[in-house]
């Protein structure tokens, strides 16, 4: 019907009110420039989403990719330095460059930093703790102010075979009234 009124359906093009906001300069300069996200300019703009998206396919700029917009943006000498040098957690540089510690985590294998085995596990001390004083992979890391799963890595890495977990099938002493007990670990005295 529209079409054979002459008329094309819809306002003519370039007079939507976000037209004049959300220019190829302005989105060029937001969205790639300072890194800000469709969600933080659609809040800005009193927009959807959606309608940042179709602004940026219709000015033909690339949409970041999941992976991108996640991604810190971070020197790698500067990771290697906060990382190796100064010995900060993952956690610790997520936090001051405002992202995951899993991004962190994916840049540092991305640009094969060797990951650090944890804070103050040395092989010597995890051997010693899980091996001779009968210490759990959860003792060890509340020690060493890391997680169980890094103290398991670090003993598979040395290859020290895992006991099995929760403490089924660990070795039992007994004591003087013949009643089997765990072995106690060193650090718990």
């Amino acid at each position: 019907m529209w079409e054979r009124a002459g008329r094309v359906r819809g306002r003519p093009a370039g007079t939507a009110p976000l037209a004049s906001v959300l220019t190829e300069e302005f989105l060029r300069r937001e969205y790639l420039g300072r890194g800000r996200s469709t969600v933080e300019l659609a809040a800005t703009l009193g927009c959807s989403p959606k309608s940042v998206l179709r602004y940026l396919a219709a000015h033909r700029i690339p949409v970041r990719t999941r992976w991108e917009r996640s991604r810190p943006v971070l020197d790698r000498e500067w990771l290697h330095d906060r990382y190796v040098e100064d010995g900060m957690t993952l956690r610790q540089i997520a936090t001051t460059a405002g992202c995951s510690p899993r991004a962190v985590r994916g840049l540092l294998d991305e640009w094969s930093i060797e990951r650090a085995p944890g804070p103050g596990l040395s092989d010597a001390s995890v051997r010693k703790a899980y091996l001779a004083w009968g210490c759990s992979t959860t003792q060890i890391a509340a020690r060493y102010g890391c997680s169980p799963s890094t103290v398991a890595r670090h003993l598979r890495r040395l290859g020290v075979p895992l006991r099995p977990r929760g403490g089924r099938g660990r070795a039992r002493v007994t004591d003087d009234g013949g009643q089997a007990r765990p072995p106690a670990c060193r650090y718990e005295r």
